[in-house]
Order: C-alpha cells, then structure tokens, then sequence
C-alpha cells in the first residue's frame, strides 16, 4: 500500500476489470465522504447485502440503508466513542490472547 501511496498519491483510482474503485487516504476527506450529509449518495452494494442477510437477517446496521440506517447509526454512535472503546481494550486483549492460545 505504501508503494502505491508513494506513486499514484493519496487518492487514486484502481480497477479489477469493470469494477472501478476510488481510494481515499487521507482521514479528513475520507471524513466528508462517509459524513452524515453525504448518506443519501452513498449506496450498499447489493451482493454484500445478499449475503449478509442469510448470516445475520435483514434488521441490521450492516444491510440497513437511507434514514433506517442514520437512524440506528446514531443510536450506537455513543457506543463507540473513544472512551468507551478505550475501556474495552483490555477485555478484547483477554479474548484474542485466549483465543490465540487455544489455537
């Protein structure tokens, strides 16, 4: 990735036959892409949704879109503010040192 970075910038367009993708690395617009203001632009693509409501159903924030999705979006945001994150930090290094060990 940093090779890339390094010769194509910060913002770059790569493609995988018809599929086009545009790469952001930098957090402030990546910011204004993903921002609350941008919701009704942004779209889901159809086969993640496909598959990830036979896993976990169709009433998730993951397949969720338009004001469905804002609206649960702002109902969990309190939970990943970064206090409350950093609290968990220790809890998630006791769950993936255990799981690790019982490899």
């Amino acid at each position: 990735m940093k090779t890339i970075v390094r010769k194509y910038g910060d913002i770059y367009l790569y493609s995988f036959g018809l599929v086009v993708r545009l790469v952001i690395n930098q957090s402030n617009m990546l910011a204004d892409v993903l921002g609350r203001n941008n919701v009704q632009n942004s779209t889901k693509q159809s086969i993640t949704g496909a598959v990830f409501k036979l896993v976990i159903d169709n009433y998730n924030l993951l397949v969720a879109k338009g004001y469905k999705h804002e609206r649960d979006s702002r109902i969990l945001n309190p939970a990943f503010h970064h206090t409350n994150l950093k609290s968990m930090v220790s809890i998630i290094v006791n769950r993936i040192t255990k799981c690790i060990g019982s490899l």
